[in-house]
């Protein structure tokens, strides 16, 4: 079953034996995410999350179709992702894959380059939308359940993905259209709904300002989509938002991601 906006009532996270999230740092970041939130609700599940920091959506299809097979995910097992932003170019390379995010924001790979040979975004809409409806309709026959979100609806993509290149935007909008009944299968954004249009300020550390939502913002998105999340996580939320906030120097991020999975 795919849970979206007309069956989300009936989401019951406590039932599964296995949860396994799939995105970009929206999914997996320093601090909790919405992913980790859900999975809070159900300590007892085995718990994978994939996401990846700049991942696109080519690398989140490849990670769920491999995951499908690799650990033969089941009727007691969830699938979640949250998608991520079409501007992105994710390479595999020398066994290694390059996920340098926005790509036209990133500083792994020359702007002239990018400009010459990988800038469409027309492109990229025709590419994210496919890779997003194959996922979608592989999840729609598998025997477990799924639930999936935007993490930055399509008619937001320009907004968010070409603040510095303007120029290059390009019109899509049959596209969408083509895809309108997706609309039907995965949950609202969360920069649109659960972030007013905005990201605002997460945290700060020292002169370093990171824009990523806060996990109770994340856990406030939860609710508004349609999750009934316990007062236990709202609890759990707040925690992890006050430790991060002790937090002065932008170099101790990396010491952040184990401490939650024991508070």
């Amino acid at each position: 079953m795919i849970y979206n906006t007309q069956n989300i009532k009936q989401f019951d996270i406590k039932k599964y034996n296995r949860i396994f999230a799939f995105g970009c740092s929206f999914t997996n970041y320093y601090w909790p995410t919405w992913a980790d939130l859900l999975a809070h609700e159900n300590p007892q599940a085995d718990y994978n999350n994939r996401g990846q920091t700049g991942a696109g959506n080519i690398f989140i299809m490849t990670q769920v179709s491999q995951a499908m097979r690799y650990f033969n995910i089941q009727e007691d097992d969830l699938v979640m992702i949250m998608w991520s932003t079409f501007y992105r170019h994710d390479a595999y390379r020398k066994n290694f894959w390059r996920l340098p995010g926005n790509i036209y924001t990133q500083d792994n790979i020359p702007m002239q380059v990018v400009m010459d040979h990988l800038s469409d975004t027309r492109g990229y809409a025709i590419r994210d939308f496919g890779a997003i409806d194959m996922t979608t309709q592989m999840l729609d026959n598998a025997k477990c359940d799924s639930v999936s979100m935007y993490g930055v609806k399509p008619s937001l993509q320009n907004y968010y993905g070409l603040s510095q290149h303007p120029e290059v935007e390009e019109g899509w909008n049959d596209v969408e259209i083509m895809y309108k009944d997706l609309d039907q299968q995965i949950l609202p954004d969360l920069l649109g709904t659960g972030c007013g249009g905005s990201w605002g300020t997460g945290f700060t550390f020292g002169d370093y300002i990171d824009y990523h939502p806060t996990t109770r913002r994340y856990f406030e998105y939860l609710n508004k989509i349609g999750f009934q999340m316990s007062p236990s996580t709202a609890t759990w939320a707040n925690e992890c938002d006050n430790h991060t906030r002790t937090i002065e120097d932008r170099d101790l991020l990396e010491a952040l991601h184990p401490w939650y999975e024991t508070l």
